[in-house]
Parts: C-alpha cells; sequence; structure tokens
C-alpha cells in the first residue's frame, strides 16, 4: 500500500517506551487531510503496545493548532522529524537546545 512498514521499522528504535509518545501531525484534523488518515492508523497500530497522545483540532486556525503541538514539542526528550519538514526543522532546534535527541528518519531508505 505505501512505504508505510518500511517507515514504522526506521522510526521503532526511536519511539519512548515511557509514555505517552506525542504524534504532532495534520492529518484528520481538517477534510483536506482525511485522505492520509490510513498512514497515521496504520502507525499507530503497528506499535500497538505504546500508548500515543494525538492532538485534536481545537482552533479553526491551524497556525494556532501548530503553535499548541510546538509547545508541548519543544520540551520532547527524542523527536523524530519528518523529512523537508518547515515545523520539523523548528522543533528540532528547541530539542536540541533543550537537551533533548533528533532522530531523522530518512525517507529515501524508506
Amino acid at each position: 500500500r505505501g512505504p508505510t512498514p518500511a517507515y514504522n521499522a526506521a522510526c521503532s528504535p526511536h519511539l519512548s517506551q515511557h509514555p505517552p509518545v506525542v504524534i504532532a501531525t495534520s492529518i484528520g484534523k481538517d477534510p483536506s487531510h482525511t485522505a492520509t488518515q490510513w498512514i497515521l492508523d496504520e502507525f499507530v497500530a503497528a506499535n500497538s503496545q505504546l500508548r500515543f497522545a494525538i492532538g485534536i483540532t481545537d482552533f479553526s486556525y491551524r497556525e494556532l493548532n501548530a503553535a499548541a503541538e510546538a509547545s508541548i514539542l519543544f520540551n520532547s526528550r527524542s523527536f523524530i522529524a519528518f523529512p523537508g519538514s518547515t515545523f520539523s526543522h523548528l522543533v528540532k532546534r528547541k530539542v536540541l537546545g533543550n537537551g533533548g535527541a533528533f532522530h531523522d528518519v530518512e525517507m529515501a531508505s524508506v
């Protein structure tokens, strides 16, 4: 169906065994992102031994949603970025600045 099993395997060593694992994504938050809901669903199902926290949309402006999720992610102990994402780059800088770990999963290998 797609690169999901390989992506799950590449991310797996970096997922914390200390709950929750926070997933910050626009998938499923508005009608323009529902076509990729299966990617998120498969990722969560493949890692069912973990407890996930996935944000919901409380604001009609995506920038406010991103700011709310960023405020949580900035204090992460570990962060897995999505390649090419400006949001991920910003979070990476803050996490590393706070002494956290950053993991870059290459999509080319997935």
